[in-house]
């Protein structure tokens, strides 16, 4: 009966080919809870490879039985409910699938009443039949005793239908204690930003002893707040004047928040009801603002409003342009970001300001161009592109900002001040870089005694040198011979707040007959894998952690994926695979082996675009021979870090 009612509810929704759809409707109703669980997290999967193939129908299909599994097993459905109505679902159709599980439990309480109702009409007719056909010539005695006889069964009988339903009144209490069991999983249903700080909208309370807080002093101060709590969506970074918030999810079971400053500040975390507010102190913030110190100009104390900065000119110079600014700025507020864009070589500044007049390209020299544009309402975009190499100039006189390149060293300005030029260094972007296996645990092993330990590490320190050398922040999940396991490996990039997560691993093939045959560079980013060759591939490298992968599972990766981050590291993995092919391919024929998806384990906890990239088939012959080479390993990091800077041009 229960299978014919979630036939019905479904009734509406397309019938669809997908084995592990159908398998769904079937036996989801009569599953017990773990299985219940797993049918749901086979949905959760389903539904990221329907955003992946961009498959709208398919993904409201989904969505829609995601609804039904959540309120049975007592998941948050508000999600699911909003993807629907905003993809068009009226909402009464939405109302039949929320009400699936009480329309079901009705049904069993029902059957359950007409068991129970059916002993007491036997009983009736029974006794009825018992007094017709008892014997007139019984004697008193006899009935007396008969009697006593029948009180006592009807005592004992009366006795177990109270026990019985007293039983079912303490299951039925103890069912609703649980189902409103305030330890449910914690979400945040909405963020909103204020004037001094972020509010948290959670959907239930949370109180002051379930959050760990902690201060980390260096190069900025950084307040961390840690709760146990699943954040649905991407990382979410708040920027304020004195100091930013970022809301992000720090490992399978904690939601993190960190207030980054410049500068020590007094942090506030305010509990009300179902929201949590993290911010300074206004109080004290009104204060240090009314009372400006005596030796404190009365400019600086009208500065504090910080009116936009507008460029009120532009022209061409000799080797750039000039911008005639309406106000001062520091130098240090100028970010330059420089790659290799294919055959060009490129170079992004940006700062906060406002363009007066329309987007103007200028022809510099020979190959050589300026573009100026109003990248969005804050910031102003600056791009130079040359056919060759080249670095950025600076040259900052009052309110006149001179941009240009350096390869004539022609002073723009006459009256400029050489002391003032100044070449900016790429702004402080933080790169985790993950060797894989370690230690005990030596990777896939290859003739001769290669092991795939010792050759991705030694291509990890040769990209960290290379990304180092261009301005970059570097981080090591490892840079000697020691194992790390999964889960420290992630948890370092988002301690570290990275803005990317590289590993680097070796491929191998199943067996000998595929030995000779199987080679080739593959990068890969996480999401289920829709080829058995990516399977094989997430197979043999998450093999080495079992303990890490049950961790994990329990918590379900997929509470770490979102549209956004996937199409992150997506790009990332295209822009990775493209770079190592053009490098590597001037001295080596390599197989490009593709962009692929695959669930890899190692990626799991990355809350920032994260790519695994095998960089060779340790088993093949020739292969193997190249991945000891050092210059074959300097060709493929300086590959990788190509592929990087481009991405992070076309993702600024």
């Amino acid at each position: 009966m229960l299978k014919i009612f979630l036939v019905l509810i479904l009734f509406f929704v397309n019938v669809f080919a997908n084995a592990e759809v159908k398998k769904f409707d079937q036996v989801f109703l009569t599953s017990n809870p773990e299985e219940k669980l797993q049918l749901h997290q086979q949905l959760k999967s389903l539904y990221i490879q329907s955003v992946i193939n961009d498959n709208e129908e398919e993904k409201k299909e989904i969505l829609k039985r995601l609804i039904i599994s959540s309120n049975f097993l007592g998941f948050d459905d508000k999600a699911y409910v909003q993807e629907l109505i905003d993809g068009g679902v009226k909402e009464d159709e939405i109302l039949k699938l929320k009400n699936a599980l009480s329309v079901i439990e009705d049904q069993k309480i029902k059957k359950q009443e007409n068991i129970i109702s059916q002993p007491k009409t036997q009983d009736k007719t029974q006794d009825k039949t018992q007094d017709k056909t008892q014997d007139k010539t019984q004697d008193k005695t006899q009935d007396k005793t008969q009697d006593k006889k029948e009180d006592k069964k009807e005592d004992k009988k009366e006795d177990k239908k109270e026990d019985k339903k007293e039983d079912k009144k303490e299951d039925k209490k103890e069912d609703k204690k649980e189902d409103n069991s305030p330890q449910t999983e914690l979400f945040i249903l909405d963020m909103k930003k204020l004037d001094n700080g972020v509010l948290l909208n959670l959907n239930r309370k949370i109180n002051q002893k379930d959050i760990k807080n902690f201060t980390l002093k260096g190069e900025n101060f950084r307040y961390v707040a840690d709760f146990n709590g699943v954040l649905k969506g991407a990382k979410q970074n708040f920027k304020f004047k004195e100091f930013d918030i970022i809301v992000s999810q720090f490992n399978p079971q904690a939601m993190r928040l960190v207030l980054i400053s410049k500068k020590e500040l007094k942090v506030k975390i305010e509990l009300n009801d179902n929201t949590l507010f993290m911010g300074i102190d206004e109080e004290k913030k009104e204060k240090t603002q009314a009372l400006p110190s005596k030796d404190t100009p009365k400019k600086a104390v009208v500065k504090e409003k910080e009116d936009p900065l507008y460029v009120l000119k532009s022209s061409k110079n000799k080797n750039g342009i000039n911008l005639k600014l309406d106000n001062d700025i520091d130098l240090d507020d100028i970010k330059i970001n420089s790659f290799k864009d294919g055959k060009v070589y490129r170079s992004i500044v940006s700062f906060e300001a406002i363009l007066e007049g329309d987007r103007k390209k200028f022809d510099i020299n020979n190959n050589q161009s300026i573009t100026l544009v109003q990248y969005d309402k804050k910031t102003i975009r600056v791009v130079l592109t040359s056919s060759k190499e080249f670095k950025t100039n600076l040259d900052l006189d009052d309110d006149e900002l001179f941009i240009g390149f350096t390869k004539n060293t022609t002073v723009a300005k006459k009256n400029s001040n050489p002391s003032t030029k100044k070449t900016i260094k790429k702004s402080g972007k933080v790169i985790v870089i993950d060797a894989g296996h370690g230690g005990k645990d030596p990777g896939t092993l290859g003739d001769k005694g290669v092991k795939e330990k010792d050759v991705v590490l030694s291509v990890a320190l040769k990209l960290g040198n290379e990304l180092k050398k261009r301005g970059y922040k570097i981080y090591y999940t490892r840079s000697t011979d020691k194992f790390i396991n999964l889960r420290d490996r992630t948890s370092m990039a988002n301690d570290k707040m990275a803005d990317l997560f590289i590993s680097i691993h070796a491929n191998a093939a199943p067996n000998k007959q595929r030995a000779k045959t199987l080679q080739g560079i593959e990068t890969f980013f996480l999401s289920p894998a829709r080829s058995e060759r990516s399977k094989k591939a997430a197979e043999l490298e998450n093999q080495s952690d079992f303990e890490e992968m049950n961790y994990f599972s329990k918590q379900t990766f997929l509470n770490f994926l979102n549209r956004e981050k996937i199409v992150a590291s997506n790009k990332l993995a295209i822009d990775v695979q493209k770079s190592i092919l053009s490098n590597v391919r001037k001295k080596y024929k390599v197989v490009d082996g593709g962009v692929r998806e695959a669930p890899f384990w190692v990626l799991v906890g990355a809350q920032m675009p994260a790519i695994l990239i095998e960089i060779g088939y340790i088993s093949h012959p020739s292969e193997r021979a190249r991945l000891v080479n050092r210059n074959f390993q300097d060709l493929l990091a300086i590959g990788i870090a190509n592929g990087i800077e481009s991405y992070f041009y076309k993702n600024q």
